[in-house]
């Protein structure tokens, strides 16, 4: 068993240099607990539990109340009233034969910012604004060896998905129950020469996040790997995104209006990678050493 105990004091302060406002200042003290316990069951049966609490502030440029002018429709508005989002997850998993790996969590955020449209005398003013969301959701990961030259692994992750809009105007909206789902499929075969064909498949189904409700999508990668000039060059010829499906759609059911949007990532692509090793290494490779902090390293706010 295992805990520690992380405090921070932190001060916002957004300072208007015309007129001498503050329109953002504040200080926070919070106190972030984390504990996990493990036990090993047996030779192929390990168990853990874990419970954290982490924050995710909003960033000054949100937090601050000024506009945006996209086009004459659409503005961009900060919300001084945000306030950050405070995340507590207890997590349940097991480790069986070294090859099979199961969790479950429950997630109970409090204020997540997500940005939301309102309509104002014909104008869409775009604005982020807090809400509550629990989930609860379990992931599996199976790795497998059909034979000696063929192996993979199998992975799928599903969560339901409770949230509560508690902001001025959107009180009355409802956010409806969703259940979250995605699965993936990698594997790998060993090929006459010394050669390796990669394969990987993602996807994501339908599902809704607070007020947006979100399409599918999915990914599709085939690589192939080998050795040259005595394994000194290593090469990776890949195909990216066969099937053109990373693509994010859906839309946004806000309080006066319902906003659609359609992203398209082009991922479609041939790639060449090459990593050659230049004679003997004298230098040993650094630790990777944890320290607990890693959510908060390089945060600005």
């Amino acid at each position: 068993m295992s805990a520690g105990l992380r405090v921070e004091d932190s001060r916002m302060l957004v300072e208007n240099m015309t007129t001498g406002t503050r329109p953002v200042e504040r200080r926070f003290t919070d106190f972030f607990p984390t504990l996990m316990m493990s036990r090993q069951f047996s030779e192929n049966f390990l168990m853990s539990a874990n419970y954290r609490k982490t924050i995710q502030r909003p960033g000054f440029i949100v937090l601050t109340p000024f506009r945006i002018y996209i086009d004459d429709l659409t503005i961009q508005e900060g919300n001084p009233e945000l306030v950050p989002n405070y995340i507590h997850s207890a997590t349940l998993n097991g480790v069986l034969g070294g090859n099979l790996f199961v969790e479950l969590e429950y997630r109970d955020e409090k204020n997540v910012f997500t940005n939301l449209p309102e309509v104002i005398d014909g104008v869409s003013v775009w604005k982020d604004r807090n809400f509550d969301l629990k989930s609860y959701g379990m992931m599996v990961n199976y790795g497998y060896e059909i034979t000696n030259w063929w192996s993979g692994s199998v992975f799928g992750m599903g969560s339901v998905f409770d949230g509560k809009m508690n902001q001025e105007n959107f009180a009355d909206l409802n956010i409806p129950r969703s259940v979250y789902h995605t699965f993936g499929l990698e594997n790998s075969f060993s090929l006459p020469k010394d050669l390796r064909l990669e394969t990987t498949f993602n996807y994501t189904g339908p599902f809704s996040y607070g007020l947006a409700n979100l399409a599918s999508n999915h990914f599709t990668r085939i690589a192939l790997k080998g050795d040259l000039l005595q394994k000194k060059l290593q090469y990776t010829l890949a195909v990216m995104d066969i099937f053109r499906g990373d693509v994010t759609a859906g839309s946004i059911n806000s309080f006066n209006i319902e906003t659609r949007l359609i992203q398209y990532f082009d991922n479609r692509r041939v790639q060449l990678g090459l990593v050659y090793s230049f004679g003997k290494k004298t230098v040993k490779n650094a630790q990777n050493i944890k320290l607990g902090n890693e959510d908060v390293i390089d945060r600005a706010n």
